[in-house]
């Protein structure tokens, strides 16, 4: 298997991410209140270790049970410092 990494690309993302943090959860506010319901059955199912890659503002940490043990990432420091927060 081949992976080419696209730099600019990335760099972009992270940019745009990293630029938004501050409004993305109000910019989700109505997407979310349709996916709230779906977070909070899927991440109670969760068990054990879990790796949450592109944890954006932490909008999951809520709903894993108590117990499980959780490592995010995100490409966005921004993103990542509000999910912090939140956790």
């Amino acid at each position: 298997m081949s992976v080419m990494i696209d730099a600019v690309g990335t760099a972009t993302a992270k940019a745009r991410y990293n630029r938004i943090a501050p409004l993305y959860d109000r910019i989700q506010t109505m997407s979310e209140r349709a996916f709230k319901p779906f977070r909070k059955r899927l991440w109670a199912q969760a068990q054990g270790k879990v790796l949450e890659v592109g944890v954006g503002t932490g909008l999951n940490i809520s709903f894993y049970p108590q117990g499980v043990r959780v490592t995010a990432m995100d490409l966005s420091d921004q993103m990542l410092a509000r999910a912090q927060e939140r956790a």
